[in-house]
């Protein structure tokens, strides 16, 4: 195989032997140029001076006088002449629609277009309707403008239909040309443009030739570029035609010649428009088609299965000695998969070269300052600036963070205190006396102004870099730190410069508004890895393939979707204007993608292309495109021009990556001797069952072991608004504080009266208590309207008995919160099993006792009609959604064990089932527990205490999987 690279040069040397004085040579990037220098150095034996190898806007930028701002730059520059236009659009809600703007300005330029006809043209509506047969009322054509229309959405802050579309939009676009205008006139003036603008400066306003033949070169040689814009064809045709250039394509006739392959597609197009331009068939390869090789299809079940088939698959070339590592690159069109990709490769690969971009919110150093962007956005300024707080989900993730993995121990205890304290609001009192690191106390200081916020991002930056440094040990040991101290670095630069950007430019936006357009401007670069480039092997990016060839080529994420891409082009030029004017659209850049592919592979013998085949991905697992053509076109061409069939040369598999992604089995723990003993020292001896244990292991016997026996914590967090275990705390809490003073006597309504009157500050008490808030002021959203439900809901309470004593019911309260237990006797083991429940409230009613169970949660009243029959008492075992009955009698036959003789009704109070609190009843009466129904469902409670001992009987997953909905153990069963 003679790559590319090593043919052009050998023309080179030909042509010129050792004298590259006068010559230049100009690639589509500078990768290939490096790759060229070392291919001349095996053909000349002597030091020589190298031609000048550049890349195309490099070519551009050695003779336009101007220099290429980066994004930021050009963003802030658009910015101040578009407020010139509309001052009250802030910078904020410019970034977005600005960075396209920016692009299709660049487009504009790069296709010769008359800016100002295209702007009219969008601007009179009506024209383009009539010329085009554009109706933004059919579906179709309106998915055609969904970027155009989700900008002017976005822009006028509203949803806007047809009509609407066109009076509104022509605000705008009426101006959008004298924006394109000065704002091309801002840039030229600094000498500084964007790529397209530095294009067009230089064919329109240099006197290119003449520059050139001043600077004594006799030979320009354009070599393997694709996909040229209207400026570069324009350029380089004229240099071609004067005699000065010279272009070298990288072409195979599979794809030249079949005018329905995109590959072909920019080729054939500039024959077509030139045929003074044909190509020097010595430059027309064939094989694509007629070279053997052999392709690997590999569908994986994730993207880190495909790293880890990758990994399987180099493993096996190392070990068949047939491995090279300069002749082997890794291509993905997925950067998301370069670190976990990096992370899996052999240890046999000594030496890696990166070129690719890398996004930086993908990194550690990214999310580490969207941390602290966070905390400075949670910021309450209390009545001087000393003064202050953060909230707490802000500060735990600052602590959590694995810059500050060297302190786990010290912070776990800070947060464990958080926790335990459920402080919502972290006050500077807690920050100073509990942070003792530095770093941390620079951090966690509260920013108030602009000029503060760079001071300090810069300082936490720099802080982080010495961290790092005084920790490097620890830190190296960690895979996924090797490189994030080159994302501080590129991190720290764009600070830095958006720095002076507003210092520059922009003085009036709040603190607020900052801190979200850093954040903003920081998950919008991409940063270069750096490597040394001709060494080791290669994983790269699809563009950064261009004019390279290697033996062995492994491609990743060959999904649709991804190679070639299907996401929408961004452009507020609709697709039917940018197709009458020449513009790049989807199409283009179709043809793009599949020519670098192609080309790609053309000289390569070992191709592996591993695709996602989840359904659950963003490509829904499907194959990309190429893979079928490759499977039902090339293989039969290569087959037959190589006389072998088509399996000798094709082979697709699934890989099995041994990553258990999805538990087919089901999880059974048998009762050894351990977990046994552990049993019964739990229940008999440690603690006991209660009625939430005894239905936990009615549901699910798996769950019951896992919380019960093993104590596996649920998550705890902190709750600033309430949840429903925290609400059902302050409804406890409340009901005991205002009855309290009425245990073992008789209320009459006078007492109902004032304990009416004590419900606001007893439930504010409540509150306090439980979710850490002191006073009303620290009341806010979800939990003021808390507060209010719970409120009615005491009062409905109340209300309720009061009626009843009105009615002449003479209530004793016996008591409230109030713990029983009892011991049961089993066949399965020698010693009794502790039962112990904690009754809400017990009430002694007309010389009836009632146990009273309150519940905030909906309780349906249709599960309440009980009778003693078997069946009945079955059901109330076995459907999960009778909890509240099961539970209460439970507490029922606890009391009855202590106080067999007594009569007694039990009633569940729903506090969202105001028309009917008492819910447990017998044909709408209350339901008396007579001995038939306890002794019924005594006996079905004592068979599943005896299953919980039987060693026999093993914890299995339940069969009733809406069971597993909201259990926090359902991760370990993988449902």
């Amino acid at each position: 195989m003679e790559k590319f690279i090593e043919k052009l040069a050998k023309e080179l040397v030909s042509k010129h032997g050792n004298d590259f004085t006068n010559v230049i040579v100009v690639f589509s990037n500078k990768r290939a140029g490096l790759f060229l220098k070392k291919e001349l150095t095996k053909l000349i034996d002597k030091p020589i001076w190298s031609p000048d190898i550049i890349s195309i806007s490099d070519f551009f930028n050695k003779y336009s006088g101007l220099r290429i701002a980066d994004n930021l730059e050009l963003l802030f520059e658009l910015y101040n002449v578009y407020n010139r236009v509309f001052p009250d659009v802030k910078f904020e809600e410019f970034i977005a629609w600005g960075n396209i703007l920016i692009k299709d300005f660049n487009d504009i330029d790069n296709y010769l277009i008359d800016a100002k006809q295209l702007y009219r043209l969008i601007n009179d509506f009506s024209e383009i309707e009539n010329n085009f047969g554009i109706d933004l009322s059919n579906e179709n054509t309106r998915k055609d403008y969904a970027n155009y229309i989700t900008f002017w959405e976005a822009f006028f802050n509203k949803s806007i239909d047809e009509g609407s579309l066109k009076s509104e939009f022509s605000k705008i676009w009426s101006n959008l040309h004298s924006i394109y205008s000065s704002f091309r006139e801002a840039l030229l003036e600094k000498k500084i443009a964007y790529q397209g603008l530095e294009s067009r400066f230089f064919l329109e306003n240099v006197n290119y030739l003449e520059l050139i033949q001043q600077s004594n070169i006799t030979h320009i040689y354009f070599c393997g570029l694709n996909a040229l814009s209207n400026v570069e064809n324009t350029i380089i045709n004229k240099l071609v035609l004067e005699g000065i250039a010279y272009e070298y394509k990288d072409i195979d006739v599979w794809y030249l010649n079949d005018n329905q392959h995109e590959a072909g597609y920019f080729l054939r197009k500039k024959i077509d428009i030139n045929s003074k331009l044909l190509y020097n068939e010595k430059w027309i390869t064939n094989e694509l088609a007629y070279t053997k090789k052999f392709f690997h299809i590999i569908g994986a079940t994730s993207d880190i299965a495909q790293c880890s088939a990758l990994q399987s698959e180099l493993i096996d070339i190392i070990d068949k000695g047939n491995f090279e590592q300069e002749e082997t690159a890794i291509i993905t069109a997925n950067e998301n998969i370069i670190l976990p990709l990096i992370s899996i490769l052999p240890p046999q690969i000594n030496d890696i070269n990166v070129t690719m971009g890398f996004p930086l919110k993908n990194t550690i150093t990214y999310s580490f300052v969207e941390s602290v962007i966070k905390l400075q956005l949670s910021l309450k300024k209390g009545s001087t600036n000393e003064k202050f707080s953060f909230n707490y989900r802000e500060f735990i993730k600052i602590l959590l963070h694995p810059f500050f993995s060297h302190n786990k121990t010290i912070n776990d205890n800070i947060i464990k205190s958080i926790v335990e304290k459920n402080l919502v609001f972290i006050d500077h009192k807690f920050i100073n006396k509990n942070i003792k690191d530095n770093y941390l106390l620079d951090l966690f200081k509260p920013v108030f102004s602009q000029i503060e916020i760079f001071k300090y991002l810069e300082k936490i930056v720099i802080n982080i870099f010495k961290l790092n440094s005084e920790n490097k040990n620890q830190i190296e040991q960690e895979d996924y730190m090797k490189f994030e101290n080159e994302f501080l670095f590129n991190c720290y630069k764009t600070i830095k410069k958006t720095k002076t950007l507003f210092e520059n430019n922009i003085t009036t936006e709040q603190p607020e508004t900052i801190w979200k357009i850093v954040k903003q401007l920081l998950a919008n670069i991409s940063i270069p890895f750096e490597g040394e480039p001709l060494k080791g092997l290669q994983i790269m990016g699809v563009l950064e393939t261009r004019s390279l060839d290697f033996k062995n080529v492994f491609i990743l994420s060959v999904n649709e979707n991804i190679l070639p891409t299907n996401k929408n082009s961004n452009s507020y030029i609709p697709y039917n204007i940018r197709k009458y004017f020449g513009l790049p659209t989807k199409d283009e850049e179709e043809a793009i993608y599949a020519y670098n592919f192609y080309r790609l592979i053309q000289r390569a013998e070992n191709i592996y292309l591993i695709y996602n085949n989840s359904p659950k991905d963003d490509s829904n697992g499907e194959k990309s495109r190429y893979i079928y053509q490759i499977k039902y076109e090339l293989i039969k061409e290569i087959a037959k021009n190589n006389n072998c069939n088509t399996d000798d040369i094709y082979k697709e598999i699934v890989y099995n990556s041994h990553i258990n992604f999805i538990n087919s089995s089901a999880i059974i723990i048998e009762k050894s001797e351990t977990i046994y003993k552990l049993l019964t020292d739990r229940f008999c001896k440690e603690k006991y069952l209660s009625p939430t244990a005894l239905y936990s292991y009615s549901k699910c016997s798996l769950q019951f072991y896992f919380k019960y026996l093993l104590e596996l914590e649920e998550p705890e967090e902190i709750e600033e608004e309430t949840d429903a275990r925290t609400l059902g705390n302050i409804l406890h809490n409340c009901m005991e504080s205002i009855y309290k003073n009425f245990i073992a006597k008789q209320i009459n309504t006078t007492d109902l009266k004032n304990i009416k009157d004590s419900i606001d500050e007893h439930l504010k008490i409540a509150f306090s208590k439980n979710i850490n808030i002191e006073d009303d002021e620290k009341l806010s959203g979800r939990n003021i309207l808390l507060f209010d439900l719970l409120k009615k809901t005491i009062n409905n309470f109340v209300q309720f008995d009061e009626n009843k004593v009105i009615n002449g019911a003479k209530i004793d309260i016996i008591g409230l919160e109030q713990k029983y237990e009892t011991k049961f006797k089993i066949g399965n083991y020698s010693e009794p099993i502790n039962v112990k429940g904690f009754f809400d409230r017990i009430d002694k009613e007309n010389n009836q006792y009632l146990i009273i169970d309150y519940k905030t949660g909906i309780v349906d009243e249709h599960y309440f009609d009980v009778d003693d029959s078997k069946n009945n008492i079955d059901n109330i075992f076995e459907n999960i959604k009778l909890k509240e009955v099961f539970q209460t009698m439970i507490y029922a036959l606890i009391f009855l064990e202590n106080n067999p003789l007594e009569k007694t009704n039990i009633n569940v109070y729903s506090m969202r089932n105001q028309n009917a609190p008492l819910i447990l009843n017998k044909n709408n009466k209350f339901f008396e527990l007579n001995s038939d129904i306890i002794k019924t469902f005594k006996e079905k409670l004592i068979l599943m205490i005896n299953d919980i001992f039987n060693k026999d009987i093993s914890f299995n997953q339940t069969s009733e999987l809406n069971v597993c909905t909201y259990c926090s153990f359902k991760d370990i069963c993988k449902r």
